[in-house]
């Protein structure tokens, strides 16, 4: 089982890995593609978001405990 932050760079680099792969075939560099047939969009834009500093995460934290 993955962690919370394994699990986001696994699915950060499977879909970094998806945008190389399109750019490739878009560039002909993979047989069995047919690039000119293939359009990727000018501009994409990952978010990332770290949920520690993310304010849900913050309001919905427990108050510390004092002894």
């Amino acid at each position: 089982m993955l962690s919370d932050g394994q699990q986001s760079l696994f699915y950060f680099a499977l879909a970094a890995a998806v945008f190389d792969l399109e750019r490739d075939a878009v560039a002909t560099k993979i047989k069995g593609f047919r690039g000119e047939e293939l359009r990727i969009p000018a501009l994409s834009i990952f978010g990332i978001e770290n949920a520690r500093l993310s304010r849900a995460s913050i309001v919905s934290r427990p108050p510390l405990m004092r002894s």
